[in-house]
């Protein structure tokens, strides 16, 4: 069976329509398939070996019968029935080259093939409207038989029983087989009145089909007279090419070749010096210039040549000279209208009085009216694909000496329209050319980009990071230098299987929540391979695609490690006494202002004791209240904020006796007794001098006693000092904090009662 061939087309001329082209090629391999001589497939198939020629060449497109023969000369041949696609293939290809070849052609076949389409469908409704009628008039014969069969069993039945005595009950009978009948005619009747539905359908159909077929042929007939008219003018113009003289005929060889030189050239300037020296050399005119339209509408002339006798002696002046696009349009619409071109004689050009750039010739003024005058011009508008005016090619001074040159002004529409092609198909390679240097430029400044930013990423001396923000992935290191992996210790493979959120310190994964993706900062702490955690400051930064939006987060990771270890060495010298290391009286009152809540409650007239506070939950504002009787009660047993103010005794004598050296040093044996003797969380301060404050929370007034005791008993055993061994005590005096009250009223209160203990027991501790 012959299928589609999809071989390589045949080679298509320079300037020939791809439709065109494509439909030669189909042609050619069929005729390839029969390897056959011209002259032997000529004489075979009885037609003339010239028509066959021009068929096979597409200087003419081959009619239908042409390709049938074709089709079933291949067929023989090869021994295979040819497919319906490839009819359907032909017929298509011979459809587009005749638009593009023949227009008016093209709409006459057109329109007879759709012509016969719209008569076979009248044929088809015209038969199913008969069928239909035939239908009708059977299921209504065949209706009115039942009817009558009816009408005879009633009459029956009531004439056998009016002849025979009955009851009166008897006459409401039904005679038998008359349910039966009944059914009958009601299907009959439902099945006609389909049937008369379908008719009327029908009937229709055949109305549009005629009323398509009425316009299809006056539209037809209206194409077939143009067609006509236009054959009529190509006659009247071969007519006038054979009467115009040898020499002014523009030879098809020499036009073929013009043509081919403009659609070979390499770039823009190429194209316009072809076109311009084509028209010239090629058909026969002195001068030949070529204007193009610039952005702001205004017309540029962009190539210009000239015959060597011609007068045209200073072309090169022409070259970039500007006329304004308002007297383009204007010199173009009074202009004869030539076909395509457009003529401009001399006289109408000096009533225009125009800016645009041209050449003026010299010469004797004419002697007859078709005779060419020095200042005429004559103008071939160029055109884009979508319409917009590209350009103009004008020529003056045809060698011919005339004004109606049928051939040389023929052979210039089609310089026209190739030159349009070239033009637009010129600046569209150097577009192409331009863009394609761009886009290298860029893929190079984008791969030194990317290659600076590896090297800086890679080699910079603080940590960075990569972390993906779309995807299941979204929050993972997907990239990390080696300064990273040195920091924390960890390879680079294990980083890269991490997120921030599992390498961060617990109590910093908060504030790394809310650090902002794009110019976020945050100090915290991430864990190191070692087991510790290595303090950083992380600043964020998204990088965006143009396109697509935010693509990662670049995270630059810096090792602060020994800023914060020297802040806090600040912060604890601030904060802590210098001699003992326990906290000062500031830290002691910011502490104790942490504890402490604002609001007092109520307090009875005969309220005189400073009372404890509810334990647990220490820092809540709300906390500690003041309650009637002491303490707060949990299950039975009172809890509160106990403030132990502390003095030492016999401090003084030490120092005035050995030295201040050694009485730092009992301050500094003091302070790590008093520490070990403390409850765990417990602050012991340094208040200043030899006095010390225990900051003890959740305990009640037993358990304070006994952690005064406690702390007496852990200072007053003797220390060695320089050799020396030496005894000091402590005065304690118990203070509750609670709600309502200032820092410095619990410390005075303290305060109070421990002097108070120091001078009415000296040292006892006095139960508050």
């Amino acid at each position: 069976m012959l299928e589609k061939r999809t071989g390589q087309p045949a080679r298509q001329t320079p300037g020939e329509e791809p439709a065109v082209a494509a439909f030669i090629g189909f042609l050619n391999q069929l005729f390839t398939a029969l390897a056959v001589s011209l002259t032997r497939y000529a004489a075979r198939v009885n037609r003339d070996k010239g028509s066959v020629s021009r068929y096979l060449s597409g200087r003419r497109i081959a009619p239908t019968d042409f390709i049938e023969e074709l089709l079933r000369q291949v067929a023989d041949v090869t021994g295979s029935p040819v497919t319906d696609d490839v009819r359907v293939q032909a017929h298509h290809l011979r459809l587009e080259a005749l638009r593009v070849r023949n227009a008016s052609q093209y709409e006459v076949e057109q329109l007879r093939e759709s012509l016969g389409a719209a008569e076979r469908e009248l044929h088809l409704a015209s038969v199913r409207e008969r069928a239909l009628l035939r239908a009708v008039e059977a299921a209504e014969d065949q209706t009115g038989r039942a009817e009558q069969r009816f009408r005879q069993l009633e009459s029956d039945w009531a004439a056998a029983h009016y002849a025979s005595k009955f009851s009166e009950l008897d006459i409401y009978a039904q005679p038998d087989g008359s349910d039966e009948l009944r059914d009958e005619i009601r299907g009959l009747k439902a099945e006609l009145d389909a049937l008369r539905s379908e008719l009327s359908r029908a009937q229709t159909m055949r109305y549009d089909a005629e009323e398509r077929c009425l316009r299809l042929e006056a539209r037809l007939l209206a194409a077939e007279a143009a067609l006509q008219t236009e054959r009529t003018r190509a006659r009247e113009k071969a007519a006038l090419e054979l009467e115009s003289p040898p020499e002014d005929r523009v030879d098809p060889e020499t036009l073929h070749r013009v043509l081919a030189d403009i659609n070979t050239a390499q770039n823009l300037a190429s194209t316009l010096q072809a076109v311009v020296g084509g028209a010239v050399h090629g058909l026969g005119f002195d001068v030949a210039t070529v204007s193009l339209v610039r952005p702001d509408g205004d017309l540029v002339v962009a190539a210009a040549w000239a015959i060597e006798e011609s007068a045209f002696d200073g072309h090169p002046d022409l070259l970039g000279q500007v006329g304004s696009g308002k007297s383009w349009e204007r010199m173009l619409s009074v202009a004869d209208h030539w076909g395509t071109l457009r003529f401009l004689p001399a006289e109408r050009l000096r009533a225009v009085g125009t800016d645009i750039p041209s050449w003026t010739g010299d010469g004797p003024p004419p002697t007859h009216p078709d005779d060419w005058h020095p200042q005429d011009i004559l103008i071939a508008p160029m055109y884009k694909p979508d319409g917009d005016l590209l350009g103009v090619l004008s020529v003056y001074q045809p060698r011919s000496g005339k004004r109606h040159n049928v051939s040389s002004n023929g052979a210039l529409e089609k310089l026209s329209l190739q030159a349009s092609i070239a033009i637009g198909n010129a600046r569209l390679r150097a577009e192409m050319q331009r863009a394609l240097a761009r886009l290298e430029k860029e893929q190079q400044a984008l791969r030194a980009s990317e290659e600076s930013f590896r090297q800086t990423f890679e080699y910079a001396p603080s940590g960075m990071a990569v972390t993906e923000l779309h995807g299941a992935a979204m929050g993972q290191l997907t990239r990390v230098n080696d300064a990273l992996c040195r920091l924390l210790g960890w390879p680079r493979a294990t980083l890269r299987q991490q997120r921030f959120a599992d390498l961060v310190h617990p109590d910093d994964l908060e504030l790394l929540q809310r650090t902002s993706a794009e110019g976020g900062r945050a100090e915290l702490r991430l864990s190191r391979r070692d087991g510790g955690f290595q303090w950083v400051c992380l600043r964020n930064s998204v990088v965006a695609d143009a396109a697509e939006g935010p693509s990662f987060l670049l995270t630059h990771v810096e090792d602060i490690e020994e800023r914060k270890r020297h802040e806090f060495q600040l912060a604890h010298r601030a904060s802590h006494d210098a001699l003992t290391g326990l906290p000062n009286r500031e830290e002691l009152r910011a502490r104790l202002a942490r504890r402490l809540c604002a609001e007092p409650q109520t307090v009875s007239a005969g309220e005189q004791h400073v009372h404890a506070v509810a334990p647990g939950a220490a820092e809540s504002p709300s906390a500690h209240r003041r309650t009637p009787s002491g303490p707060s009660h949990q299950g039975g047993q009172p809890k509160g904020l106990a403030v132990l103010f502390g003095d030492l005794d016999g401090f003084r004598t030490i120092n005035h006796r050995f030295g201040h050296a050694a009485g730092d040093a009992v301050l500094v044996e003091v302070a790590r007794r008093l520490q070990q003797a403390s409850h765990d969380g417990d602050t012991v301060a340094r208040f200043g001098g030899d006095e010390f404050v225990v900051l003890t929370d959740g305990i009640g007034c037993e358990e304070a006693e006994a952690l005064a005791h406690r702390l007496r008993n852990a200072v007053t055993p003797p220390m060695r000092i320089d050799g020396r061994a030496v005894r000091v005590g402590i005065s304690l005096g118990i203070g509750w904090a609670s709600c309502g009250i200032s820092i410095d009223e619990v410390l005075h209160q303290a305060d109070m009662r421990m002097y108070n203990e120091k001078e009415g027991r000296s040292g006892a501790v006095r139960r508050p």
